[in-house]
């Protein structure tokens, strides 16, 4: 149900259901409730509100990322959940494991299901035999998997299947990594070639990481364009470093040139970006322009200490502060914009805040190098943009086109899996 700060989300209750199965605090994320059903009005109330504050992996009450919660009588909407504070929606929160695990580091994180789901499946079993009244959420079932190991006996794709803890698929055309290794041969450490890589979401019940690479030498008809190619596919349950560790870790084996010829964008979920710092130490991690502002919005946004009219002054500060074409440049615009300025038409601008600047030490600062002009340009070379800088537009593109799949009335997993290795074969052609 969770989706973003600043989110506003409506549910509309059982008649049903029962006060201790309140489905507003089942969202994914742990709560500390700090009030509840706070009237308004006192004498004939209209509206109950109730507050809480996020309780993170290690059982610490955040006060940066909040919601309330508001039940209104006598509507068709009853319940309104008002998400606010700090947080990256490209970025997963860990809520932690069940307070009465033991292992705690190695547990996974507890999902609380939702008291709908638990009353429903109460009268399914008493209608018939618990085994087939039980269905587990986002997992896939025996036909599925068996249909995956014929297709990478018969096929060779994919090419690496795991399915436990969590599944993990991996999925390469041969012929098309053989086509990446010539052209990666014909480059060097000083003109590397562009590669991207992304996550799905909302694609059936599992995610879809794609890599791709701008291939360098092949050029669209009437552009100067590169085409976008999709290299690898990655089937997976968790977007945690530990999946996508096993995904870096066979990219290692198969295409060790990434290291010295190459060079990767992608967003700032820094659960793949530290994989990929695993096992390609060297590999230029650029950053995402269009994610970055984002990112830097949505904080701005649920600051208390901003406007609506500061989002477009801090953003296009930051904007002129990435474009200098030289690191001497850069560091001159900093100090002009932490201390305030006199601009062309002789009007003072006002300095950064405290509370911005902060930030900046804090989540930008130490990005600068995989975001800089002075810095990307000598990498990415004729691919950065004077305006839009680096993006991942490309890896979006393709997520576009992979969506169309959920027009099907069904997507099983070995559906998607031949769907997927059939667009490998029409690019390797």
């Amino acid at each position: 149900m969770f989706n973003n700060s600043n989110d506003v989300v409506g549910i509309d209750l059982d008649e049903n259901e029962d006060d201790d199965d309140d489905p507003t605090v089942v969202d994914g994320l742990k709560w500390r409730n700090l009030g509840a059903n706070k009237p308004f009005l006192v004498n004939d109330p209209f509206r109950f509100k109730s507050y809480y504050h996020l309780i993170d992996k290690d059982g610490l009450v955040s006060k940066e990322f909040t919601k309330e919660s508001f039940y209104l009588k006598r509507q068709d909407l009853p319940v309104l959940i008002h998400y606010m504070g700090i947080y990256d929606s490209d970025v997963e929160i860990e809520s932690g494991p069940h307070g009465n695990i033991k292992q705690k580091e190695s547990s996974q994180n507890y999902m609380r299901t939702l008291p709908s789901v638990m009353k429903e499946l109460k009268e399914q079993v008493s209608q018939k035999a618990p085994s087939t009244a039980v269905n587990r959420l986002k997992r896939f079932t025996y036909d599925e998997i068996a249909n995956i190991h014929l297709m990478h006996v018969s096929l060779g794709f994919p090419n690496l299947i795991l399915t436990a803890p969590d599944v993990r698929i991996i999925g390469i055309d041969d012929e098309l990594i053989l086509d990446i290794k010539k052209t990666l041969d014909i480059f060097d450490s000083e003109n590397r070639v562009c590669f991207q890589f992304d996550t799905t979401f909302n694609l059936t019940g599992f995610y879809v990481s794609i890599l791709l690479f701008k291939h360098p030498i092949l050029v669209l008809h009437n552009t100067e364009k590169s085409p976008p190619i999709p290299v690898a596919y990655f089937f997976h349950e968790k977007k945690h470093e530990k999946s996508h560790c096993e995904f870096w870790r066979f990219m290692k084996d198969l295409l060790p040139e990434l290291e010295e010829k190459a060079f990767m964008i992608t967003d700032c979920e820094l659960a793949f970006r530290n994989a990929m710092t695993r096992y390609f130490p060297k590999l230029p991690l650029l950053r995402c322009w269009n994610h970055f502002y984002k990112s830097t919005e949505r904080w701005i946004n649920g600051s208390k200490h901003f406007t609506n009219d500061d989002v477009g002054f801090y953003c296009e500060s930051i904007r002129e502060l990435l474009l200098q074409p030289t690191k001497q440049l850069f560091e001159q615009q900093l100090n002009i914009k932490i201390n305030g300025y006199v601009n062309n038409l002789g009007r003072q601008v006002e300095p950064w805040k405290k509370v911005f600047y902060e930030y900046f030490s804090t989540h930008i600062s130490p990005e600068i190098k995989n975001l800089a002009a002075w810095s990307v340009t000598p990498i990415a070379k004729r691919l950065f943009n004077h305006f839009t800088g680096i993006t991942t537009n490309q890896s979006e593109g393709l997520n576009n086109l992979l969506k169309l799949i959920n027009n099907r009335t069904e997507f099983p997993l070995d559906i998607i899996a031949l769907s997927l290795q059939q667009l490998s074969i029409y690019y390797s052609n």
